[in-house]
């Protein structure tokens, strides 16, 4: 515990500085080996931007770390200044009182314990790091005379009231009462901090971050998007691939005869989409059913994802082609090139389209044949091609989804 608001300032000033030295060595080392695999200034500076904007692996460290500084600040010094209170009235016998419905085991053990000030800065004060909760005790020491509830009773975990989720909790996507709300659900859960930094995914298309903009929306759409995205969110965690980065429902990226898009991790799909409601569906030629299309369209889009980023790090990103910019075959990302071979392969076998193709629309090429396979596979609308099955086997898609 400070004894002086001055000693207060100087840790308070030591933890920013430590907190600012991490975050610039984070920095130097994502520019580094940028740079080592060949990636422009262009690309590092968008890369960084990005991750500014969103909060990402870098900069969110930095602005929790700020935050949690500032938090500890203020509790440090209420809690000077209740000592300084205290002394002041002659009070030198202390008592530990554990606030915390469920606290730590070392805290746990101290719950009603009485000394001096002086003994309890020897054995540790609350939130001084000798405890298992550190920073984020919530113990006080309260005159030795305090009486308040509990205290005479030994300490018993009990079930916790429930707890209220926060607005941009994981598991409040779907539930949303108005657009705002939703929309800052997915920009907060847009971001894993604790993705390691050499994913990067592949930045072919030059779309930099849209953001979450709902306003084509209504609220029930919304939610449909936002429960999507955490099943996305899921995928992209297992696949160690950045999460869905933004949505909107136009861009040039689109164009007009296409219903959706995915490009550079942001998701586009027109309004119009989710006024289509539920469709027959063929494949393979046979009725399978009825199928959201609002979904089948995002589903589709994140097969798109999926090809993009899989497999696409620092260490694959040849100063060639450092921002898997162009398309063709020497540009193609790693998945890309496994799922041309088994198009390709399929192609001069000369298999018939009931087998290898389960709509019209996956006989445009071999990624779009790739998005259709795994939307219907996802949704368990029929069987999919063996060829299909082993691939997503053997790049570890099939045992990231839960289906």
């Amino acid at each position: 515990m400070s004894s002086t608001y001055e000693d207060m300032s100087i840790l308070i000033s030591a933890t920013i500085d430590a907190t600012a030295m991490r975050t610039a060595i984070d920095l130097e080392t994502l520019v580094l080996s940028m740079k080592q695999s060949g990636a422009s200034e262009a690309v590092i500076r968008q890369t960084l931007l990005n991750d500014l904007d969103i909060g990402g692996r870098i900069f969110g460290q930095f602005k929790n770390g700020v935050k949690n500084t500032t938090r500890s600040g203020i509790l440090g010094a209420g809690n000077l200044a209740s000592r300084k209170t205290y002394e002041k009235a002659g009070i030198t016998e202390f008592k530990w009182v554990t606030v915390s419905g469920k606290p730590c085991p070392d805290c746990e053990d101290r719950h009603g314990e009485v000394g001096t000030l002086k003994y309890f800065e020897v054995i540790g004060t609350p939130r001084s790091g000798f405890s298992v909760c550190g920073v984020n005790c919530q113990c006080q020491l309260e005159p030795e005379a305090y009486k308040g509830s509990g205290l005479s009773i030994p300490l018993v975990r009990g079930k916790r009231p429930p707890k209220k989720l926060s607005m941009t909790h994981p598991k409040m996507a779907g539930k949303h009462k108005t657009i705002q709300d939703a929309e800052q659900w997915a920009k907060a859960n847009s971001v894993n901090e604790n993705q390691p930094l050499e994913i990067l995914g592949s930045r072919r298309f030059g779309v930099n971050n849209v953001g979450f903009n709902y306003k084509d929306l209504d609220i029930v759409d919304a939610n449909k998007v936002n429960i999507a995205i955490k099943n996305f969110n899921n995928v992209c965690d297992k696949l160690k691939i950045p999460r869905i980065e933004g949505f909107a429902s136009a861009h040039s990226l689109m164009p007009s005869i296409a219903d959706a898009a995915m490009g550079d991790s942001n998701l586009f799909v027109k309004k119009i989409v989710f006024k289509k409601g539920e469709r027959d569906l063929k494949l393979f030629g046979k009725s399978v059913g009825k199928i959201d299309y609002s979904q089948q369209a995002i589903w589709h889009e994140f097969g798109h994802h999926i090809h993009h980023n899989l497999g696409v790090t620092l260490k694959n990103m040849s100063a060639k082609n450092p921002n898997m910019t162009n398309l063709g075959w020497e540009k193609l990302t790693p998945l890309e090139r496994k799922i041309e071979k088994a198009y390709k392969e399929v192609q001069k076998a000369g298999v018939s389209t009931e087998n290898f193709f389960p709509t019209t629309y996956s006989t445009s090429n071999s990624v779009e044949w790739f998005a259709e396979c795994f939307t219907f596979w996802i949704n368990k609308k029929g069987t999919m091609p063996d060829s299909f099955l082993k691939l997503i086997k053997e790049e570890g898609i099939a045992d990231a989804i839960t289906r």
